[in-house]
């Protein structure tokens, strides 16, 4: 195996060995090894590698923290792991969102959107364009940062001290206070002055960059030199891999809200914007040629107020700024109607007066249900300026709208570890259980999700966590090469914790201490793209199924609940048949009843009478369409049509039976 200890020849150090031979794992004589591993970590996905503490967990587990890492959302502001496996750094520079270097050179000016660097051997400065608040595919925030530093003179000055070490500023106003000095060794970074001894400066000069580094291979010694990182892309830090943030956390129940795996989480969580992120969701319209005419992209909208038309241009674009929120105009546009959408008063005045058509109808394109944001672009493409749209498109409009997003409840978190949950509570800082030196908790997870799902590399990280939080230091703790108890313990001394990681917890409400210890320390954890905002739905009344009267299903339809015919079971069984009549009735496709049903709100009138279904009408139209003549007789056998049956109906009602026909009343 690869962590089989050497000598300092590079021969084995033990006489027998752990080897692998076919699905056989002997131990050999170093005699007979062929071959052996480059690392533990070989065997493990790129996202599994990134699990610390990874022989602890359940394999079930395990593949679930695999899979949730993907689904982490980029954060406002990124924070690399306390604990990590080593694999954060080459994760986050082969991911191709981070800006790196191709020259060797210096930076000499940088700002948020561009980094220049001045390339050995070459006059002129590379420009590195970063991407700012770009839409991903999965809707986050694409935005990079620059990491590299370039030092600025804060004021006018002189240069009184200059060393290969550092340079130092003296002011020339004197009220400004003492010399400012820059390390020119700081951060493990080199810098190079573009300055000298005794030389003035203005405020705003460069005084010194950093050198950066491109990728190739030296000549002399063979080593590679991996390129300077110039900017961090989204969920890196520092140019390592950062899905989420290290928060204090105890392992206890409280009161029952972190039942069934919820989470209690501080409201500091929510103020501070630690999980907070932004959204850009991308809405379309296109303009048709259509039979009629052609559609327009226009503000002149019929029949609507002007304060529906306040953040559009001239054109009947949104303008970038703007706040929308649901049922807003994003962009105007009309349809030419057809003769099929007038109404008969409106064909009869033209049939007298001979006039055309010249009415159009609003189709334009607005914000959804339960949406809101700020408009940050709009993209405005049209055949007329030469730009390639599908067959009888004549114009389309993008229109890209950010939302920013906090933590709330409902949104789901997850560790690395396969320990989700959804957030149950968000409690008041004050009121949160605290430790003895007064700091309150951030998170409180239950510690009946550990025992049976058997991930126990959460508790590890916890406490090795803590020790890094109190040390400030990052460990790296490589899958199936990593710490063991004893690190842990020895790092846990070193940072004056107790061993057991457990402490005295007070409640934040009473100032009461809990009974027994509580497990705590720094937890990674991460924030899911199942966001309670995206889910979340309620109807009132709704769109229609056209077919069968009933209502449409799911949020994107505005739909309703389904009542299944297996609720339906439940109903029968219980004995509610009242509930029953009115979920299949008026709640339903009874046309007539849901109608009715206003009218009887509206006078207070308590008794509602169901109609037919408009089902029933479907299924009798498709037996008939079986060749099957299914007659609809009333109590006195009296055969009936669908339409008188909902004319008696109306008038109070009689007693129906259905009847399949005799054989010579079969078509």
């Amino acid at each position: 195996q690869a962590n089989a200890p050497l000598k300092d020849d590079q021969t084995f150090q033990n006489k027998l060995v752990s080897c692998r031979r076919r699905s056989d794992y002997p131990f050999c004589s170093p005699d007979e090894v062929h071959f052996m591993d480059m690392a533990p970590m070989q065997v493990v996905s790129v996202s599994t590698a990134l699990i610390p503490f990874l022989e602890h967990d359940d394999a079930n587990r395990a593949l679930m923290g695999s899979n949730m890492q993907r689904q982490a959302v980029p954060l406002l502001t990124d924070e690399e792991p306390l604990v990590g496996t080593g694999m954060e750094g080459r994760a986050a520079y082969d991911s191709r969102t981070c800006v790196l270097s191709k020259d060797d050179g210096v930076v000499i000016k940088l700002d948020a959107e561009k980094i220049y660097v001045k390339a050995v051997g070459q006059k002129e400065p590379v420009l590195y364009d970063l991407t700012k608040f770009k839409r991903s595919n999965q809707g986050t925030c694409i935005n990079q940062r620059p990491t590299v530093r370039v030092f600025v003179a804060p004021y006018d000055g002189k240069i009184t001290k200059h060393t290969n070490d550092y340079i130092e500023v003296t002011p020339d106003d004197e009220s400004l206070g003492q010399p400012m000095r820059f390390n020119l060794r700081e951060d493990e970074a080199e810098f190079e002055s573009f300055t000298k001894n005794g030389a003035s400066v203005k405020a705003g000069d460069s005084l010194a960059g950093q050198k950066v580094y491109a990728e190739k291979r030296d000549k002399h010694d063979n080593i590679t030199r991996r390129a300077t990182i110039l900017a961090d892309g989204p969920a890196v830090d520092n140019g390592r891999l950062a899905l989420g943030k290290n928060i204090l956390v105890a392992f206890m129940p409280w009161e029952g809200y972190n039942f069934e795996d919820a989470i209690l989480i501080s409201e500091r969580i929510v103020k501070e914007d630690i999980f907070s992120s932004i959204h850009i969701e991308e809405y379309e319209i296109q303009a048709r040629e259509t039979k009629l005419g052609q559609e327009t992209i226009t503000r002149d909208i019929p029949n609507l107020s002007d304060k529906a038309f306040r953040d559009l241009d001239e054109t009947g674009v949104v303008r970038i700024g703007a706040e929308v929120r649901s049922g807003d105009i994003l962009v105007g546009m009309v349809t030419p109607k057809g003769e099929a959408d007038l109404t008969p008063e409106y064909k009869l005045l033209h049939s007298i007066f001979g006039e055309k058509a010249k009415e159009v109808r609003d189709t334009s394109l607005r914000m959804p249900n339960g949406t809101e944001g700020i408009v940050i672009d709009v993209k405005r493409y049209s055949r007329e300026n030469g730009d390639e749209l599908p067959a009888g498109v004549e114009a389309l409009v993008k229109v890209y709208v950010a939302k920013k997003r906090k933590l709330q409840v409902g949104d789901k978190m997850a560790g690395r570890h396969g320990n989700k949950g959804v957030i149950a509570r968000i409690m008041a800082e004050e009121d949160m259980p605290f430790m003895e030196d007064g700091t309150p908790l951030d998170i409180i997870l239950n510690p009946l999700g550990v025992p049976s799902r058997m991930n126990i590399g959460q508790i590890l990280e916890t406490q090795l966590g803590f020790a890094g939080k109190r040390l400030n230091m990052c460990f790296e703790t490589p899958v199936f090469d990593g710490a063991r108890d004893g690190d842990i313990e020895h790092y846990l001394t070193e940072a004056e914790l107790p061993t057991d990681c457990k402490f005295n917890l007070h409640d934040g409400r009473s100032g009461e201490k809990f009974e027994g210890k509580v497990f705590c320390g720094y937890i990674y954890m991460l924030k899911l793209a199942h966001l309670v905002d995206d889910k979340i739905h309620a109807r009132s009344t709704g769109p229609y199924s056209l077919v069968t009267q009933q209502p449409l299903g799911g949020k994107a339809q505005f739909g309703g609940q389904r009542l299944g015919e297996m609720e339906v079971w439940a109903l029968e069984a219980y004995g509610a048949s009242h509930t029953l009549q009115e979920l299949l009735t008026v709640k339903s496709d009874d046309m007539l009843g849901r109608a009715r049903i206003y009218e009887a709100i509206v006078k207070g009138i308590h008794s509602i009478k169901p109609g037919v279904p408009e089902s029933f009408n479907v299924l009798m139209q498709e037996l008939r369409g079986l060749a099957l003549d299914v007659a609809l007789y009333d109590q006195r056998g009296e055969r009936m049509e669908l339409t008188d049956l909902e004319d008696e109906l109306n008038r109070g009602g009689r007693r129906n039976k259905i009847k399949l026909e005799t054989i010579e009343r079969i078509i």
